[in-house]
């Protein structure tokens, strides 16, 4: 694989992590007034998202999913 290949996919990985993780501070500050429930909230979403990046095949598809859901 081609170095700029690497590094894109490095960067757009990273990019991925920032936003799995900015969605799961945001469900924890603007979420629900339990605490308990906002927790579960963030770290279903973080381990579904986080899931979804690592299991879907091929790697752009699982991009895709996650940046873009339907």
């Amino acid at each position: 694989m081609r170095l700029s290949r690497v590094i894109l996919r490095l960067v757009i990985s990273l990019a991925l992590a920032i936003a799995i993780l900015w969605a799961g501070a945001a469900l924890w500050i603007d979420g629900p007034e339990s605490r308990v429930l906002a927790g579960a909230l963030v770290g279903a979403i973080v381990l579904i998202a986080g899931l979804a990046a690592v299991l879907l095949p091929p790697w752009s598809k699982a991009v895709l999913a996650i940046f873009a859901p339907v």
